[in-house]
């Protein structure tokens, strides 16, 4: 199956900045990305998407009328910072010329899971039944459509803001990208929809350094670059619970999913109670978290996350102790 990313040591790390025009190298030619916002959330994402050109989509091997019922191959998503970082997969090009139907990235709201803002122009991370591929037939009527207030702190959407250009909840990692670039190829091709695509040869956290616990803790930490502006110098660690674990178990048995978010609430007690440093910022998501800051607070919160997977018996304890200090899980 087409792997459009490349994935190259060899690649220069890229700072983004809004409204910045990238292309991205493949063996049939330049895709060209757009990055409307750098900093779209407080953490690790831009508001990256792939506008619908004649150019774009004959790298595809489309006909240039091709999905005329959206300016955008992939519309506007949360790319994760990591995506710019030394090794790929995407090269400066300057500042963008043309906003696909003058975009405003101030008024996007977003949707949940089953997001799907105008198919067949765009087919999502994770095909649902329930949304029909012919765009004239989905009715957003009833999805859960909110506005970003800051953070992980949304708010209902108001009858106006339900009509901004719809952005997916959820980040998805890098490859993705290359993932909805082949779904929406064979969509318009009437070739089976692909459900995923094998990782590249080469992973591009050349330098990430990994590991697991026995009882189910993955962590993943990595020195950020230049890509990252103003985080340059700094360290990220990606920690999530793996699948059906003890440690998977153990959350689970208090009631709440082994996710991001619950993540999320663990680490908001440990600032609170001085165990971890209150500069750190989270980034939670559904499989994870991310946490960035100074290598050596980054440092502190991978040792006190270690401690908590090496007793999974004291997990509802632990839980007891946030939320009566007032911290709410978001599950």
């Amino acid at each position: 199956m087409t792997y459009f990313m490349r994935f190259d040591e060899s690649m220069k790390a890229i700072r983004p900045s809004d409204n910045t025009r990238l292309r991205m190298p493949t063996d049939t030619g330049d895709v060209e990305v757009h990055v409307y916002e750098a900093k779209h959330r407080s953490g690790g994402a831009s508001l990256v998407g792939v506008p619908r050109t004649a150019e774009n989509l004959a790298v595809l091997g489309l006909p240039a009328n091709t999905g005329k019922q959206s300016p955008w191959i992939i519309p506007p998503f949360p790319l994760l910072k990591s995506a710019f970082r030394k090794g790929g997969p995407f090269i400066r090009d300057g500042k963008i010329e043309h906003i696909p139907d003058g975009f405003d990235p101030q008024k996007v709201v977003v949707g949940g899971e089953q997001y799907r803002p105008g198919p067949p122009a765009y087919i999502p991370y994770e095909l649902k039944d329930d949304i029909p591929l012919n765009v004239e037939s989905v009715d957003p009527t009833d999805w859960d459509i909110e506005m970003w207030v800051g953070g992980s702190a949304t708010r209902a959407a108001t009858e106006e803001e339900r009509s901004y250009q719809l952005i997916p909840w959820t980040y998805y990692p890098l490859g993705f990208l290359d993932l909805w670039l082949e779904q929406y190829r064979c969509y318009h091709l009437d070739q089976d929809i692909p459900a995923e695509l094998s990782p590249p040869d080469e992973d591009i956290d050349h330098d990430a350094e990994e590991s697991e616990t026995p009882t189910g803790l993955k962590m993943r930490k990595v020195e950020l670059d230049a890509s990252t502006g103003e985080l340059e110098g700094q360290h990220t660690v990606y920690i999530q619970v793996l699948v059906d674990t003890e440690l998977d178990h153990a959350i689970t048995a208090t009631g709440h999913e082994a996710n991001g978010y619950f993540l999320e609430g663990l680490a908001c007690y440990l600032q609170s109670a001085d165990r971890i440093d209150p500069s750190l910022q989270l980034d939670p998501e559904g499989e994870g978290i991310g946490i960035y800051g100074n290598p050596a607070h980054v440092e502190k919160a991978q040792t006190a996350f270690r401690r908590i997977a090496e007793t999974p018996s004291k997990i509802a304890g632990l839980v007891e102790q946030a939320e009566a200090a007032g911290i709410e899980f978001d599950d």
